[in-house]
């Protein structure tokens, strides 16, 4: 999607990646305290899953190489947004979201040693 400073956006999460993760330690414990998840498997997993600057690159240099042409022709007949992604884009992004959940796997396995 272009949306006006979508490059600005992504510098930033780009710059986030030389934050060390002691940096973001407290903040993360005090998400995860308000969410009502120490101690649980989505406390453990949504630091690293979902907020880590590497998932939002990863992810992203996949979805730039998805051709615009398919999505096109889903538009053309008669698919909204939301569809096309849920539809299209979701089941092509399997192996990459595979390969970010192994990573996440050994992150949290190696930290947690």
């Amino acid at each position: 999607m272009h949306f006006p400073f979508r490059n600005q956006i992504f510098f930033l999460y780009i710059a986030a990646l030389i934050v060390p993760a002691i940096v973001i330690l407290i903040p993360n414990y005090i998400l995860m305290r308000d969410l009502n998840w120490l101690n649980t498997f989505q406390g453990i997993v949504a630091p690293y899953f979902l907020m880590t600057p590497f998932a939002v690159f990863f992810l992203r240099q996949f979805f730039l190489g998805i051709n615009t042409e398919i999505e096109e022709a889903a538009k053309i007949d008669g698919a909204s947004l939301f569809r096309v992604f849920w539809s299209l884009v979701i089941p092509i992004s399997g192996p990459p979201l595979v390969t970010l959940g192994i990573l996440t796997f050994i992150t949290i396995w190696n930290e947690y040693l």
